[in-house]
C-alpha cells in the first residue's frame, strides 16, 4: 500500500542524454562570420545570440525576437530595440553598442574584409537612443529581415582588434551570451564539444561534433568494426545500421534554357516546360525534389505537342517571325535602332541581310566613355558618344551581321579600367537565301549539361524517364560534368542548350541578382528583361506578395520561359535507429536543412526517470485522498464482479 501511495505522487521526467555525436565531413567554425554554412550557423547559435532567431514552418520563415525587438512597416526601414536582460559570459551587460558595433563595423563596413559580407555596404545605420537604433536598406525586400539573424559580437572585446586576433586569441577563449560552454579538448583534435548542462531547453548534456574529414574513411572504419560513436551524419550515402531521413535544402534545382541557342526557341521552351511540369512529379520524387509552391509554379498545358517542335524542320520565315514576335522581338524594318536604356528589351529581327544597321543611343546615366562589343569582340569606344547629352550614334557594318542570332553589348569602364556591361542588343537575321543544311534540323539533338552530383543524377534519371515515356528520348543528350570548373567552362563555351544548375540563394527569395545579368555563369539562360526584373523586385517587397504584380510577372514568364524551377533539392541525414524512432518516426512536418539539428537539440532524451513529490508525500490530506480513491476503486470493481455473476446465473442451463 505504501509503495502504491508513493508512486501515485510521482511523475516521469526526462533526464539528460549524456553525449550526442554528430559526424561532419567538411570544416566548420563556432565563431560567427568565419563560416556561414548551415552546420556552422547552428553551432554558433549554441554560443551567440542574434537579434532575431529564424524558424522554418510549412508556410515559410518565422522571425522570433531574441536579443532585440525588431519592427518595420515596409521591409526597408527597421527599428531595433535591445532587450535589457542579456549578459556576456564575462559578466558584462549586453548593450545597444554591441548591436551597433556588430552591424556597422563587422557587417556593413566589413572591416575584416570578408567577401561574404559585401551585400550590405550601402545599408544605413544610426543609433537613436541608449537602447535602440534604426536601419535603412537600399531597397524594400522581405529578405532584409534575414540581416537581423546575424550573431552579435562583444564590442568591449573586439572594438580595437584586428581580424587575426578574432580568429586566434578570441577563438581560444570566446566571450558569448548563450548557455552552451566550449569544452577544452586535448585528446581528440578532430572533435568540438559543447557542454549544455546549463541549457534548460535541451535534454542533451554534451553536443559533440566530430570531423571525419572524408566519408570514404568513415565508411571504411565503420565496415571494419561495424560500430561507431556517430549518432547522425549529413550526406548522400547510407551505411548499414543507420536510417535515412529526407532534408529539404535551400538549393533550387533549375533548368536554364539557353535563350541564345537556335535549338530551344520560345515555342519549344514552352512545350518542354509544360511537358516536364505535367510528368516530372511522379514516382519517388519526394526522395530528391521538394515541390515548393512558388511564384513561377504556373503552366498552361501538358506539353503533349512537344514532338511537333522536335521533329519539324526549322519553320519557314513566317513561322519564325511569329515565334520571335510572341517573345517580344520587334521587326527592324528601317534598319535603325533607337536605343534607350530605360526600354524593356532590345531585341529585333530582320528578314534579309542589310548593308548596315544604324544605332541611335540614349543612356540613362552619364558615362566617361561608351564602348561596344560584337560577339564579345571588343570594338572599342564609340567616338560620337557625348556624356553631356548622353547620346551617341553607331553603325554596324554588313560584315558584322551574321545569319541567326547577333549580340551587341554596350559597356563602359570604371576608374580601375574594369569593363562594366550596360546593356545588350540582340538581332535575329532571318536569311531567306539560307539552305536547308544551314538551318537547324530538329533531328539535331538538344544538349543538356549538368554537374554530376548525387541530387542532380536523380533529376536527370527522372527527366530521362519522362522523355522515354513520351518517345522523345533520342532528341536529347545528357552531358555530365565532374566539377564546378568543368561546368563553368561548358557554360562559357555557349555550346549547351539546357543547363541543370541549383540556384544557391540560402533563404533569400530575391532572384533579381540572377535575372539582372546576362553573365552566363550567374544566369545560364542569358535572358534579361528589365520589366521582368523590376516587377520581381516589387513583388518581394511584401510579406505575402502582391497578386496584381504576380499576375504581371507570370504574364511575361509564361511567354518567355527562360528557366524552370523544378523544386528544392533534397539531401538526407542518417541516424541511429533509437534517435530516428524518438525524433523523426512520428514527425509530420517538413524537415529543412537549417532546422534538423534544432529538432534533435530540443527533443532528444535519454530515459525517463521517476520523480517523487517529497514535499506532499508527508501531508495527511494527501494520504487521506489516496485511501478514499482506493476504496472507491475497490467498490467499483466489486460491483462489476457481482453484476457478472448475476448474469451468469440467469443464463446458466
Amino acid at each position: 500500500m505504501s509503495y502504491r501511495y508513493i508512486i501515485s505522487l510521482s511523475s516521469e521526467v526526462s533526464s539528460k542524454w549524456w553525449t550526442y555525436v554528430e559526424g561532419i565531413f567538411w570544416p566548420t567554425s563556432y565563431l560567427p562570420y568565419l563560416s556561414t554554412d548551415e552546420q556552422s550557423l547552428f553551432y554558433q547559435s549554441l554560443l551567440f545570440h542574434s537579434c532575431t532567431e529564424l524558424s522554418m514552418e510549412e508556410y515559410g520563415m518565422v522571425f522570433n525576437d531574441s536579443l532585440c525587438t525588431v519592427t518595420t512597416n515596409n521591409n526597408q526601414n527597421f527599428t531595433v530595440e535591445i532587450n535589457p536582460w542579456f549578459v556576456w559570459s564575462d559578466g558584462t551587460p549586453v548593450t545597444i553598442d554591441d548591436i551597433y558595433f556588430t552591424y556597422r563595423n563587422i557587417v556593413i563596413e566589413n572591416q575584416w574584409w570578408l567577401s561574404k559580407l559585401n551585400t550590405y555596404s550601402d545599408t544605413k545605420i544610426e543609433k537613436i537612443s541608449d537602447t535602440s537604433l534604426s536601419m535603412t536598406f537600399n531597397k524594400r525586400s522581405i529578405d532584409n529581415r534575414l540581416f537581423f539573424t546575424y550573431h552579435i559580437l562583444p564590442r568591449h572585446q573586439l572594438m580595437s582588434q584586428w581580424f587575426e586576433y578574432y580568429k586566434t586569441i578570441f577563438w581560444t577563449n570566446p566571450t558569448y551570451t548563450k548557455c552552451g560552454q566550449l569544452v577544452t579538448q586535448s585528446n581528440d583534435i578532430n572533435s568540438l564539444v559543447f557542454n549544455l548542462n546549463r541549457c534548460p531547453e535541451t535534454h542533451l548534456w554534451f553536443y559533440q561534433i566530430k570531423n571525419l574529414h572524408a566519408f570514404n574513411d568513415f565508411k571504411h572504419d565503420y565496415q571494419l568494426t561495424n560500430r561507431s560513436i556517430i549518432d547522425a551524419y549529413y550526406g548522400n550515402e547510407k551505411l548499414d545500421g543507420y536510417i535515412a531521413y529526407p532534408v529539404v535544402t535551400h538549393a533550387y534545382t533549375t533548368l536554364f534554357f539557353n535563350t541564345n541557342s537556335d535549338k530551344v526557341r520560345i515555342r519549344l521552351r514552352r512545350a518542354l516546360a509544360w511537358l516536364i511540369n505535367h510528368h516530372f512529379y511522379s514516382g519517388k520524387i519526394d526522395d530528391f525534389i521538394w515541390k515548393d509552391q512558388w511564384i513561377f509554379d504556373t503552366f498552361m498545358s501538358t506539353g503533349s505537342n512537344i514532338e511537333d517542335f522536335l521533329t519539324r524542320i526549322t519553320p519557314d520565315g513566317s513561322a519564325s517571325i511569329a515565334e520571335l514576335e510572341e517573345s517580344g522581338v520587334k521587326n527592324l524594318d528601317d534598319k535603325k535602332i533607337i536605343f534607350n536604356e530605360k526600354d524593356r528589351r532590345h531585341a529585333y529581327y530582320i528578314n534579309n541581310n542589310p548593308f548596315s544597321i544604324d544605332i541611335e543611343i540614349t543612356t540613362v546615366g552619364s558615362y566617361d566613355s561608351l564602348g561596344i562589343k560584337y560577339w564579345d569582340v571588343d570594338k572599342g569606344n564609340i567616338s560620337s558618344y557625348n556624356k553631356n547629352t548622353k547620346t551617341a550614334k553607331h553603325t554596324i557594318p554588313l560584315r558584322e551581321i551574321k545569319s541567326g542570332i547577333n549580340t551587341y553589348t554596350l559597356y563602359t569602364k570604371d576608374r580601375n579600367d574594369k569593363v562594366i556591361n550596360i546593356w545588350s542588343i540582340t538581332i535575329y537575321l532571318l536569311d531567306d537565301t539560307a539552305t536547308e543544311e544551314n538551318q537547324w534540323a530538329p533531328e539535331t539533338t538538344i544538349t543538356i549539361v549538368y554537374q554530376n552530383t548525387a541530387p542532380t543524377q536523380k533529376v536527370v534519371q527522372q527527366l530521362k524517364s519522362v522523355f522515354e515515356s513520351m518517345d522523345i528520348a533520342d532528341f536529347f543528350i545528357f552531358l555530365p560534368l565532374e566539377n564546378r570548373t568543368q561546368m563553368e567552362a561548358e557554360l562559357v563555351s555557349n555550346q549547351y542548350d539546357i543547363a541543370i544548375i541549383p540556384i544557391q540563394r540560402w533563404l533569400k527569395r530575391d532572384l533579381s541578382p540572377i535575372l539582372k545579368t546576362d553573365d552566363v555563369i550567374t544566369n545560364p539562360s542569358q535572358y534579361t528583361n528589365p520589366q521582368f526584373t523590376s516587377l520581381f523586385e516589387q513583388y518581394i517587397q511584401f510579406d505575402e506578395g502582391n497578386d496584381t504584380i504576380r499576375s504581371q510577372i507570370l504574364w511575361i514568364y509564361t511567354r518567355d520561359i527562360p528557366f524552370m524551377i523544378l523544386g528544392k533539392q533534397i539531401n538526407h541525414i542518417y541516424l541511429k535507429p533509437d534517435i530516428y524512432e524518438q525524433i523523426f518516426l512520428m514527425h509530420t512536418g517538413t524537415v529543412f536543412e537549417n532546422n534538423w539539428r534544432e529538432l534533435i537539440y530540443n527533443n532528444l532524451t535519454r530515459v525517463s526517470n521517476t520523480h517523487i513529490d517529497t514535499e506532499n508525500i508527508w501531508w495527511l490530506s494527501a494520504f487521506r485522498d489516496f485511501i478514499q480513491q482506493r476504496i472507491w476503486k475497490y467498490n467499483q470493481e466489486q460491483n462489476i464482479i457481482e453484476n457478472e455473476e448475476e448474469q451468469i446465473e440467469q443464463t446458466a442451463f
